[in-house]
This record gives C-alpha cells, sequence and structure tokens, in this order.
C-alpha cells in the first residue's frame, strides 16, 4: 500500500513538472525557446510549445501597428516645420529577420519583443532621416503646394531604405504640418488682406454699378431734350418755309387795313405811319414842314 501511495506521488509529481516544461505562444506573436545553451533554432508560431525545465519562451510581436512619427525639419529658408509622417508597420516573416531579432533586442519585460522596440531599433532613425532629407530641399512656402509629391518622394525612399531592415513598412504618407508661428501671423494677415482687397474690389463694382446708372439716366434725358431740339428746330423750318415775301406783304396789308378800320373819330387826331414807311422821301418831307 505505501509503494502503491509512493509511484501515485511520483506520477503526481511527475506530471506536474511536465507540465511545466511546455508554454504557449499567443496569437499575433512568434516565439523561440531560450536555454542555458542560447537560442534554440526552432522559430514557433502560435501553438503550445516543449521548454524544457530549464528554458522559456521568447516572443516577438508580428501583428501591424499604425506609427506617427513627428519629425522637426530644418527647411531650405532655415525655418523649422514640424511634421507627421504616418505608416504601417509589421515584422518580416522570414526566418532569418527574426533570428536577427532575438539575437539583437532583449525585451523590456524579459519575454516580448514589442513592434514598438523594434520601431526604435531599426526603423525610427531611417523614417526621420528620410523625412528631413526629401523636406529640406524645400523652402517652407512651398511645401503646402507640392504636398503629394513630398509624400510620394518619403513613402519610396522609405520602401528603399527599410530593405535591410527585419522590418516591413507600408502606407506611409505624410500627415500633419505645424508652422512657424510667423508663418501662421502671415498666412493670417494675408488671408485678411485677400479679404479687403475682395472688399475693396465690391466696393468699386458697387459705385461703378451707380455710376452707370447715373450714365443711362443722363443718356436718357439727352436723347429726351435733342428730340425736343429736333422737333423745335423741324417746326421753325417748316414755318421759315410757308413764310415768303408775298405772304409777309398781305399780311402787312392786312394789319394796315385793320389799323386803319381801328382808328378814333371826333377832334383827336390821329396819325397813321404803315409799317416801312418811316424811311420813304414823302414822310420824311411831312415831319419836315409838320404837314
Amino acid at each position: 500500500m505505501k509503494r502503491l501511495l509512493s509511484l501515485g506521488m511520483l506520477a503526481i509529481i511527475g506530471l506536474s513538472l511536465a507540465s511545466c516544461d511546455y508554454e504557449v505562444v499567443p496569437q499575433g506573436t512568434k516565439g523561440k525557446v531560450l536555454s542555458r545553451e542560447g537560442f534554440q533554432p526552432e522559430v514557433y508560431t502560435p501553438s503550445r510549445v516543449e521548454v524544457g525545465p530549464h528554458g522559456h519562451l521568447v516572443l516577438v510581436e508580428t501583428t501591424a501597428k499604425t506609427v506617427n512619427e513627428t519629425v522637426t525639419v530644418r527647411m531650405h529658408d532655415n525655418m523649422n516645420l514640424v511634421t507627421q509622417v504616418r505608416f504601417r508597420l509589421r515584422m518580416g516573416d522570414k526566418p532569418a529577420s527574426l533570428n536577427a531579432v532575438f539575437n539583437a533586442i532583449r525585451p523590456a519585460d524579459g519575454q516580448t519583443i514589442t513592434i514598438t522596440e523594434l520601431y526604435n531599433t531599426y526603423g525610427k532613425m531611417v523614417v526621420n532621416k528620410v523625412v528631413r532629407e526629401v523636406l529640406s530641399d524645400y523652402k517652407i512656402g512651398d511645401v503646402q503646394r507640392n504636398f503629394k509629391k513630398i509624400s510620394a518622394d518619403i513613402y519610396k525612399q522609405v520602401l528603399t531604405d527599410f530593405k535591410p531592415t527585419p522590418l516591413i513598412i507600408s502606407d506611409v504618407a505624410l500627415g500633419k504640418l505645424v508652422y512657424p508661428e510667423i508663418i501662421d501671423k502671415a498666412i493670417l494677415a494675408n488671408a485678411r488682406r485677400t479679404l479687403e482687397i475682395k472688399k475693396a474690389e465690391a466696393d468699386v463694382l458697387v459705385k461703378m454699378k451707380e455710376i452707370e446708372g447715373r450714365e443711362r439716366i443722363a443718356k436718357a434725358e439727352y436723347h429726351i431734350k435733342m428730340e425736343e431740339a429736333k422737333r423745335i428746330r423741324d417746326f421753325n423750318k417748316l414755318i421759315a418755309h410757308g413764310v415768303t415775301p408775298q405772304l409777309l406783304k398781305l399780311r402787312e396789308l392786312e394789319v394796315q387795313q385793320a389799323m386803319v378800320g381801328a382808328i378814333g373819330k371826333g377832334d383827336v387826331t390821329t396819325v397813321f405811319i404803315p409799317y416801312g414807311a418811316m424811311n420813304t422821301p414823302g414822310m420824311n418831307m411831312r415831319m419836315a414842314t409838320g404837314k
């Protein structure tokens, strides 16, 4: 009975020890067994792995992560531009790359090499260098209108410079731009000037419309006056054509006849001098003699 109990205890202890020789590689990671002799050659995908009594798993993150890197660049005109670069990053799948990572990086927590640690080791310097090299050829005022070209140039160069690293980078794009305060003030001042110019132009248009309106009114009034003058001219011309010397003589005789009929009677002597007779010889003699 004692022997059976002893065998049972040994079996339980053996199972307990055996269970301690296994660890799990979680999803989104890959792992290697680190023993007293160093890393074992096998790279494990997510699974349950036997590590032995003196070994343990070291993991590396393999899932993709979006990274935002802020870079300060001295531009071609010696002004500083703060820009953000966004991209996706993940660990490569090649065994050589994985082995290099396990051998080069000690996990901060002693177990898992994070994608952040990978980026800080292999990628951060590359991204900063490329962004500065590309942007430093531009003046700060030229960045916005060349935004798409700058993003494309950064993407192309980053892909090239990342090839020697164990990381895979994608979707690189230039993000938020933070201009110096002096540029922001200049942009604001320029916007204000633009608004003021547009307002002045609008005021000019209003005044021009008012002038055009007054001009149309003046032209209309001038047209009316000219038409009236033409009417009077035509009327006078018509009259002038109708008044002949014969008509004037006839009217003269008619007026004289009317005046003779209107002479008063009695002791009052009325002298009637026909029109046009003042300078005749007979009139002059009558006036000279008083008769």
